[in-house]
């Protein structure tokens, strides 16, 4: 099941105790984590904290940062995804960072990515021809839309589905090492100010 899934997801999260664990659109993932994790009604304290804290002391905040800014004619601007900086608050071995947002971060002020701020945009702004996605051809999946392609694959195509998002495993890993920015640029910009802010 989904709750199954996310539960062994964490719990082999908690037995690696990595310093960061990396979601793209941070927004989204929480997001669907959480809405399964009400489904099912288990308190996202026991799934996100750390296994060897003791139950009254878990706890669990996704924190949402701002979603718009005041501009200088004080008319109120949504901030773009990119731009926003929400936080996982909970007693866990790592912290989970927005890989979007950091990389919009680190390069504020800079030029804008024309082509948008997606895994598949960065990857390739970033590291161009040295990593692509594969493609799937079978008759059928070349010629669908977004959701309908990931609903078909995943009922139809299963193995070549989990080979197919792999590349949102590798891509930010690959990324990491060629920008440095979580492992290295962002704990420095950083400074003594914690990550939540």
């Amino acid at each position: 099941t989904e709750l199954k899934m996310i539960q062994a997801i964490f719990t082999k999260l908690h037995e690696w105790g990595p310093d960061m664990l990396e979601v793209w659109n941070i927004s989204y993932d929480i997001g669907a984590i959480l809405e399964v994790l009400e489904r099912e009604n288990v308190n996202p304290a026991t799934v996100f904290s750390d296994p060897s804290v003791p139950d009254e002391f878990k706890y669990f905040r996704f924190k949402k940062g701002k979603t718009s800014r005041m501009t200088e004619k004080g008319v109120h601007k949504g901030l773009d995804y990119h731009e926003q900086w929400h936080t996982v608050i909970t007693p866990a071995k790592f912290y989970i960072v927005d890989g979007m947002s950091a990389y919009y971060y680190i390069r504020q002020g800079g030029k804008q990515v024309p082509t948008g701020y997606s895994l598949d945009s960065i990857l390739g702004k970033e590291l161009g021809d040295k990593f692509k996605k594969i493609k799937i051809e079978d008759g059928v999946a070349e010629h669908l839309e977004k959701t309908d392609w990931h609903l078909y694959m995943s009922k139809k195509r299963k193995i070549p589905y989990v080979v197919y998002n792999q590349y949102d495993t590798r891509g930010p890993k690959a990324l990491d090492r060629h920008t440095k920015d979580l492992c290295q640029v962002m704990p420095l910009l950083s400074v003594y100010s914690p990550f939540t802010i």
